[in-house]
């Protein structure tokens, strides 16, 4: 099953449990996925899973940031609707690499480059963010790699 049939399932079974958080959260994904659609000339159903998640990670990424924001603001019914809304985003994307593994999968990454490519920031995350799609954040990994690159 597609990520976007998931969704639709997911969708319908939310209403049938009048569900309200997961019904708005599942209905604002739908609509976004239908504009990346539209953006990209496909019918809805032919979005890859790929592009679904990519999708579900700028989604996340909002949420994040908003949760940030109105917690500075000392917004906290905002934030914990962001932060609802963000696990059931979430439900949906790959499992996402620990600080931890990350670092030694990086590590492991630089062993293998070229010698000249050791110390090369922006070679270093392309093969990093290649060999594991989806399943890194961008930040954590940058930050892993520029203390890498710093040694």
């Amino acid at each position: 099953m597609s990520l976007i049939q998931h969704i639709d399932v997911d969708l319908k079974a939310a209403m049938l449990a009048k569900n309200e958080i997961d019904i708005g959260t599942l209905r604002m994904l739908k609509t976004s996925l239908k504009n990346r659609a539209v953006e990209m000339l496909k019918p809805l159903e032919q979005l890859s899973d790929e592009e679904v998640v990519a999708v579900l990670k700028t989604e996340s990424k909002k949420r994040k940031e908003s949760i940030e924001i109105f917690g500075q603001n000392n917004r906290a019914d905002l934030a914990d609707k962001e932060k609802a809304e963000l696990n059931v985003i979430e439900k949906y994307l790959p499992r996402q690499i620990s600080a931890e593994e990350l670092k030694a999968k990086i590590t492991e990454a630089i062993a293998e480059m070229p010698e000249n490519d050791r110390k090369n920031f922006g070679a270093i995350m392309k093969v990093v963010m290649a060999k594991y799609p989806g399943q890194i954040d961008g930040k954590i990994a940058s930050s892993i790699i520029k203390e890498a690159c710093s040694l």
